[in-house]
């Protein structure tokens, strides 16, 4: 028996039944699946390390979830899926007057999955599992909700809102490669936004890989200043709390910019 602290939703592609708290209601439920979700391992990676790069293996199948729970068509729930963090997708989650789901396949699902929404305490986890026709265990995936609010997030950019938040959000000290301060409150922002710098007022962290070799996987930072279309692509790395910028320049070595220190 499930309590009220715990319960967990069986996703199948084809028929099943679903068991739900009575404490639970089917406003309760689209409530907790709403928000952008992002794979748990790749979430912590990033906190970890700081690295996009290092975390880029983790980056296979699904790896982030947009619901919406006010995205329905005829009593389905559609559900917004990127792949390899390169390709989007949909699932379908449709819902009963009994709380009872069932999953049909799109073009992206060739197997069957499951999603199970577990709730603990204060934390909501979704596990969405791969299973083969034989019915073993593929793969099992977890995720996270990062926003509950979707405005400002599509499919296509969750990873980039997770990554920028995690790696360089803040204010910071804007020095050059002389460490001779050009701005003294630069801010960075999860969306992209740079304010405080005459140079620059967007930037963008790379996150998809797939279409680099392995020896090309590496941390860059584009910025840009918009108006006058510019643009430039640097590699950066963490250092003693400080985040370094430099030249991006073949078969030489790496020559400082700028750096941002933390306020």
């Amino acid at each position: 028996m499930l309590n009220k602290k715990r319960f967990i939703v069986f996703l199948l592609c084809g028929l099943f039944s679903v068991q739900i708290a009575n404490c639970y209601s089917f406003s309760n439920i689209k409530n907790l699946l709403h928000g952008a979700w992002v794979r748990e391992d790749y979430n912590n990676s990033l906190i970890e390390k700081k690295s996009p790069a290092y975390a880029s293996n983790l980056l296979v199948e699904e790896v982030c979830l947009r619901i919406d729970s006010n995205h329905f068509r005829n009593d389905t729930l559609i559900m917004d899926v990127s792949f390899f963090n390169h390709e989007g997708g949909e699932y379908y989650l449709p819902f009963t007057d009994d709380n009872i789901f069932k999953i049909y396949k799109s073009q992206q699902i060739k197997s069957s999955r499951s999603l199970n929404l577990v709730i603990q305490d204060k934390d909501t986890i979704i596990i969405i599992t791969k299973y083969s026709k034989n019915g073993e265990i593929v793969y099992s995936t977890k995720f996270i909700k990062v926003s509950n609010s979707l405005q400002s997030l599509e499919i296509d950019n969750i990873i980039d809102y997770v990554t920028n938040k995690i790696v360089i959000k803040g204010f910071y000290i804007w020095k050059d490669e002389l460490n001779k301060t050009v701005s003294y409150k630069v801010e960075f922002d999860e969306y992209g936004n740079i304010t405080g710098s005459n140079k620059f007022n967007k930037f963008h962290i790379r996150t998809d890989f797939v279409e680099y070799e392995k020896d090309d996987i590496k941390d860059v930072i584009t910025f840009y200043l918009t108006k006058k279309k510019i643009r430039k692509n640097f590699t950066y790395k963490m250092q003693n709390n400080k985040i370094l910028f430099y030249k991006i320049e073949e078969g030489k070595k790496q020559s400082l910019v700028f750096s941002l220190t933390p306020r």
